[in-house]
């Protein structure tokens, strides 16, 4: 079965990549610039998971809406929270994750795991 997420998680991948290519055009990357993808998703999953218990947040919109931030933000880099539209893109993307029925429950599935475990 193919992972419906994992399209989302390429996106912000590649994004992530290709700012930081603009930005390190100058620079020599080092050995440590970029995480393993293995050591990335279990930051990443440890993240939400912190995240959504902190809220204690059985609400599933909140829980797509804190699973998108901690997705950007490890992806696009912390400093996108100080950006004044980050809260409508947040709301946005979590919307439109749900707004597909396939992605919006595996979504759901996954973070109700995370919460429950």
């Amino acid at each position: 079965m193919t992972d419906p997420l994992r399209p989302f998680a390429d996106l912000i991948r590649s994004l992530s990549q290709s700012r930081t290519r603009v930005v390190d055009r100058t620079s020599r990357p080092s050995a440590t610039a970029h995480a393993t993808p293995q050591r990335t998703e279990r930051t990443l999953k440890s993240r939400i998971k912190e995240r959504i218990a902190q809220a204690g947040s059985a609400n599933p919109s909140k829980r797509r809406e804190l699973f998108v931030e901690a997705v950007l933000l490890a992806e696009l880099g912390e400093n996108l929270a100080q950006d004044p539209a980050f809260g409508e893109m947040v709301l946005r993307v979590a919307q439109h994750l749900h707004s597909d029925s396939v992605t919006g429950a595996r979504l759901d599935e996954l973070l109700t795991h995370l919460s429950d475990s």
